[in-house]
């Protein structure tokens, strides 16, 4: 492609037409090259910035062909405020086309527009329910903020219909009431063509703190909004969030919690409240060691399910800790070489089958909920010592940063134990009440002090080195030697083993625990990554609840992409290469100049078949692109710098 420059003199000024001229792909060497009205300037007004018009045009077009010839990542850097005049950008003749692969998820992938159309299919509001729910998605995913700082700026660079404010309350008033319903269709989309041969389920617990000072209840507007353990360590009422991942990392449900509910009494209320009916078929169910109670492992029994949790060897029982300790019993997986060359072991396992006793609730027969009375119970248990040199140098890392701090804040403690705090470096104190003095015999000897004298505890440092490196994993998953024809995929034995038809190794379930990552690396993304679900501007009960779901499904159609582009783009480029993807409208025409290209929006080009390294486009183009993407059309060609 090329540009040029048309010249038309009229009456009393001097029209500068840009023109584009190419040839499609494929129409043979006799085929007439086709041409584009790109943007036209007057003498006149170009007079008011530059002395030189003609000369500033034909700069203009130079520039533009050199860019395009070398198909460089930025195809322009052209001074905007002589090309497109100021009243047009306050006019909002600015489009951002970076929703259009997250448009392609949502319509064509999901079906998500259709859906929310039939939810509301006669609505006497005057907006469209899908229009805004979508602009809010995409607002989430490209400039994550408030509902009315979107409404004020991101809004007017959307294709979507006019709505206000208000409108946008009003919807979110309407669209919580379809929270499971959603929640439901969004499942069945994602879910309905994979395997159930092995269905994972990753749960995890977070929480988001609100910039307020008291409780819902003191506030009497039956909020969830309460103080309670904030996981950034704030003193502001909060609201827990229990999140199921499947194990491709997709969250597959969430639900919302008071800030005082303790992380544990989460996972059995999340199973039995969500849309998603986990009861239809056998889950695996992996969760971080604190999540994991008595109670809860007797639930999963109960309901035929299995399980994978972590446990610090710290914390176990003393038989198990000599188990876990000791030389017998491993299996080498790998060697590593140290600094000094030496071969060390870099990872190994071992495992055994062992009975285990708790105290557990007893339980309704019928509706399985927990009474006060408790019950001693036993089973077998399938555990699992990894040691893995990583992990290691990872914990005497931590805690040398640990003692690091604690002997930067000794002089601050040495007031007495009433006023220590409550940090984790804590640990490594001890008080005592006497010194060792020299006596007048030259005998060293203790002598009690009027106040508390602390100090490192080495003994307990030396200890907690015993266990660097080492964890311990508890399931009752197992299988067969050997993998049976026609017989099912799992079953739950008569000894409460889900036993599985295929070999389930050590290793396999390490690696089925290490997938937990995901969720965490989920919860990022909602703190500090490109969604942001807090700070939540809202105090209405029913419109944070809104806000969560809208941002659930944010957080769904974003992972769908960036599977769709097989992990190619982290979340962090996508959200800053598409947030710039702008396209501004020229002067005394219907053409948008997108100044923005690079490696992302030729990779999402590639994906989804549609060319976005092309400078101008035609509003005609733009329409055309929503629609494609929408429905799921690709186009016949790629502009030649993409392939």
């Amino acid at each position: 492609m090329s540009y040029n420059l048309t010249i038309r003199k009229l009456k009393d000024d001097i029209a500068y037409t840009v023109r584009s001229t190419y040839r499609i792909p494929g129409a043979g060497r006799n085929a007439s090259p086709k041409h584009d009205t790109i943007c036209s300037f007057r003498h006149s007004e170009l007079l008011k910035e530059h002395s030189d018009p003609e000369a500033w045009v034909r700069g203009f077009i130079k520039k533009a062909n050199e860019e395009e010839k070398a198909g460089n990542k930025i195809l322009y850097e052209i001074d905007f405020n002589s090309v497109i005049g100021r009243s047009s950008i306050e006019g909002g003749a600015i489009v951002n086309m970076g929703f259009l692969p997250y448009l392609s998820i949502l319509s064509c992938s999901l079906g998500f527009d259709a859906y929310i159309k039939s939810l509301f299919p006669l609505t006497l509001r005057e907006f469209s329910h899908g229009d805004i729910f979508e602009a809010l998605i995409f607002s989430r995913l490209l400039n994550p903020g408030s509902k009315l700082a979107f409404s004020r700026n991101l809004k007017h660079k959307l294709p979507y219909g006019d709505f206000e404010l208000h409108d946008i309350y009003r919807f979110m008033d309407d669209i919580i009431g379809h929270r499971d319903e959603i929640l439901k269709y969004l499942n069945k989309e994602v879910r309905g063509k994979k395997s159930k041969d092995f269905p994972l389920v990753y749960y995890d617990v977070t929480n988001y703190y609100f910039e307020i000072d008291k409780n819902d209840s003191e506030e009497g507007n039956g909020g969830d909004r309460y103080k309670g353990v904030s996981k950034e360590h704030r003193t502001s009422p909060i609201i827990q969030m229990g999140l199921f991942m499947d194990m491709d990392g997709l969250p597959v449900s969430y639900e919302l919690f008071k800030g005082n509910t303790n992380d544990k009494s989460t996972l059995e209320p999340s199973f039995d409240k969500s849309p998603i009916d986990f009861k239809d078929s056998t889950q695996i169910i992996v969760a971080d060691k604190g999540l994991m109670s008595a109670d809860n492992i007797a639930r999963i029994r109960i309901d035929h399910n299995g399980y994978a949790i972590s446990n610090s060897i710290r914390c176990v029982d003393e038989k198990t800790k000599e188990w876990a300790l000791g030389e017998d019993g491993w299996t080498i997986v790998e060697y590593a070489t140290d600094e000094d060359g030496n071969k060390v072991i870099d990872y190994m396992v071992k495992e055994r089958i062992t009975p285990k006793k708790v105290s557990v609730s007893k339980r309704d027969p019928g509706t399985k909920e927990r009474l006060d009375e408790k019950t001693a119970s036993s089973y077998n248990e399938r555990q699992i010592c990894v040691y893995s040199r990583i992990y290691r140098d990872r914990a005497r890392k931590n805690r040398e940063m640990e003692i690091g701090k604690a002997i930067k804040a000794l002089p601050l403690h040495e007031s007495g134990k009433a006023h220590l705090d409550n940090k984790s470096y804590r640990r490594f104190y001890t008080t005592t009440t006497t010194v060792a003095v020299i006596n007048s015999d030259g005998v060293e000897e203790e002598k009690e002090v009027d106040k508390y004298n602390i100090s490192i505890d080495e003994e307990k440092i030396r200890a907690e080195e015993l266990y660097d490196g080492y964890y311990l994993i508890s399931t009752n998953l197992i299988g067969r030697d050997k993998e049976r024809r026609n017989a099912p995929a799992y079953k739950y034995t008569d000894d409460g083993f889900l036993l599985l038809n295929r070999r389930v190794t050590a290793l396999d379930v390490v690696k089925i625990y290490g997938g937990l990552w995901q969720i965490e690396e989920t919860f990022k993304v909602t703190k500090t990554g490109m969604l942001n679900f807090r700070p939540v501007y809202h105090h209405n009960p029913q419109r944070i609840r809104a806000h969560f779901l809208i941002c659930f499904v944010s957080l769904l159609v974003e992972r769908l992409l960036e599977r769709k582009l097989e992990s190619a783009v982290s979340w962090r480029r996508l959200q800053q290469s598409l947030s710039q993807y702008d396209g501004y409208l020229l002067p005394s025409s219907n053409v948008y100049l997108f100044q923005y290209r690079d490696e992302v929006t030729d990779i999402i080009s590639r994906a989804f078949g549609v060319d976005l390294s092309l400078a101008f486009r035609r509003q005609s183009d733009i329409k055309r692109m929503v629609k494609n993407m929408r429905d799921g059309i690709r186009e016949n060609r790629l502009h030649a710098s993409l392939s």
